[in-house]
């Protein structure tokens, strides 16, 4: 692992030449423009979630294969990773990776039809290419993402690689970018969706794409990485906390009208998330199915959400 370093002034984030323990996740940046990035880091309040930061560098903009190789190298020690990537080395990287992890989280205003098997969070209807499958089990389109961000949370609980393209930013919120369209998420509710990408207990890698240093003229971009990277320490923390702390589980069972089907819920009371229990033809028994608070809610008042009636039909 050789990535180079640059160096900048008043690092609060720690420089490390291997890979960290198990209560770090390690950052790599990218070729061009990621001392600006540790800038604008280094402006934010790091004081409750610097030492969840470790600091490896940036790679190299002719070392693709060698980025691939370190990223592969954390993906088989079990520790976390973030990595900055241009769009055109987005492309190396995305020929060998995705199918190297059981679940991966793509959140992208424009899906592409060969990861349509994947998760895609943010998708613009406008934006999706025809035959793209809009299986509602696995895609949340940018309307129903906005309506309950929560949702965002069911995703990544199980996501072990996350994909975040600036391009779901809407425009104004990510001026410089010709990727990004007039409609999108804002910052605030991207930061929220990474802070859950942190708390995920499977994350093995999250991949922040779009960065170009020299399409970022009022600097937006850099400090909406920044924010992001801040938010997903944070939820890291969250998580590791909970690791702390005794499981409490309690469990709820909903009979909706006109049914015969029992539904049961169990709540964490440590972490506020919820699963509902399904009965799995081909598993041949009840399995757990992360869903949302508002889910049991809305079962104990008759209404069954579309994502779980899907489930229901399909697992």
């Amino acid at each position: 692992m050789d990535p180079t370093y640059i160096e900048s002034d008043g690092m609060a984030i720690s420089k490390v030449d291997s890979i960290p323990s198990n209560d770090k996740i390690a950052f790599l940046g990218p070729p061009s423009g990621g001392d600006k990035i540790r800038s604008e880091i280094n402006l934010l309040e790091l004081h409750n979630v610097a030492n969840y930061l470790c600091d490896l560098g940036n790679y190299t903009s002719a070392g693709s294969k060698i980025l691939v190789e370190i990223i592969r190298e954390f993906v088989e020690s079990g520790q976390k990773l973030v990595c900055c990537l241009s769009h055109k080395i987005e492309e190396n990287v995305k020929e060998v990776l995705p199918s190297t992890f059981l679940q991966t989280v793509f959140i992208s205003n424009t899906p592409e039809i060969r990861y349509q098997d994947q998760t895609y969070l943010g998708i613009q209807r406008h934006l999706t290419p025809p035959g793209f499958d809009m299986d509602a089990t696995k895609h949340i389109p940018l309307g129903a993402l906005r309506c309950n961000i929560e949702n965002a949370e069911v995703v990544m609980r199980n996501a072990e690689c996350v994909w975040v393209d600036l391009n779901v930013l809407k425009y104004s919120e990510n001026l410089g970018s010709m990727s990004s369209s007039a409609a999108g998420l804002t910052i605030e509710e991207l930061c929220m969706i990474t802070k859950y990408v942190g708390a995920s207990n499977n994350l093995k890698v999250l991949f922040l794409v779009g960065y170009d240093e020299n399409s970022d003229p009022f600097g937006m971009s850099r400090k909406n990485l920044a924010s992001l990277l801040w938010y997903l320490l944070e939820g890291f923390g969250i998580r590791l906390a909970e690791l702390k702390t005794t499981v409490d589980f309690q469990e709820y069972t909903v009979v909706p009208e006109n049914s015969t089907a029992e539904l049961v819920f169990i709540e964490d009371r440590r972490s506020g998330r919820w699963w509902v229990e399904l009965f799995s033809e081909e598993a041949d028994k009840d399995v757990r199915v992360a869903c949302t608070r508002q889910d049991y809610v809305d079962a104990c008042n008759n209404r069954i959400s579309d994502r779980i009636t899907s489930l229901i039909t399909h697992i």
